[in-house]
């Protein structure tokens, strides 16, 4: 069953009922000048400026969920995020709502209602990452900003030979960062782990694209 709020009306002694809502969101971002997706008390995250966003235009606290955490200085095409408001808002409105007061380096792209038991994080089915880095033997200031660097030449056809090896349901236990195990253990399904090279603004650029129901 939906929660309903009551509220005092303003304009009038009449209680006005208003339904508590679940939006979801997809959000791009620019990483370079934040400390990460995740919100920190004493440094700018993306977290934070949405719900600084949130704020200016409901005019009340809300907080986010996303989906996915990234680190300092990575980027997003596509995180998804939710929060809960009890504004009537047409939640395709949402994206035009958030983007006038959101800086230029953090978009909010769409925007939907959900169900209540939707959460970005446990309902997320796969998640995609792409690492990609600049195998030129000069640094391409045009693109340093989105890639690694690496000076040695690496060999793309061996990288692509041991892709397979990856893909399936494994435990990714030796790949975890050091620490206690996380949450749900270290077994993973990897649906898709991929090496492409491409050229792009005159530098030699290899992608490794892997996606899977989650990441340690």
């Amino acid at each position: 069953m939906t929660p309903l709020r009551v509220l005092d009306s303003p304009a009038n002694d009449e209680l006005k009922i208003e339904r508590r809502r679940s939006i979801a969101f997809v959000v791009a971002y620019d990483g370079i000048d934040f400390c990460g997706s995740q919100k920190q008390t004493d440094k700018r995250s993306v977290q934070g400026d949405l719900e600084s966003a949130l704020t200016t235009v409901f005019k009340t606290p809300i907080e986010v969920s996303m989906s996915s955490r990234t680190d300092a200085g990575v980027h997003a095409m596509g995180n998804v995020g939710r929060f809960w408001t009890n504004h009537s808002i047409d939640a395709s409105k949402v994206p035009f709502a958030l983007n006038r007061v959101l800086e230029r380096d953090v978009r909010v792209k769409s925007a939907w209602e959900t169900a209540e038991s939707f959460h970005p994080r446990h309902s997320a089915r796969v998640r995609t990452y792409r690492y990609t880095i600049d195998n030129s033997r000069v640094e391409n200031p045009l693109t340093s900003r989105y890639v690694g660097r690496m000076r040695g030449s690496l060999d793309v056809a061996a990288m692509q030979s041991v892709c397979s090896a990856f893909v399936g349901t494994r435990d990714f236990a030796a790949w975890q960062n050091a620490g206690s195990p996380p949450t749900g253990g270290t077994v993973r399904n990897m649906t898709q782990l991929e090496v492409a090279s491409r050229c792009e603004q005159g530098s030699n650029l290899i992608d490794i694209t892997m996606s899977a129901n989650g990441f340690l």
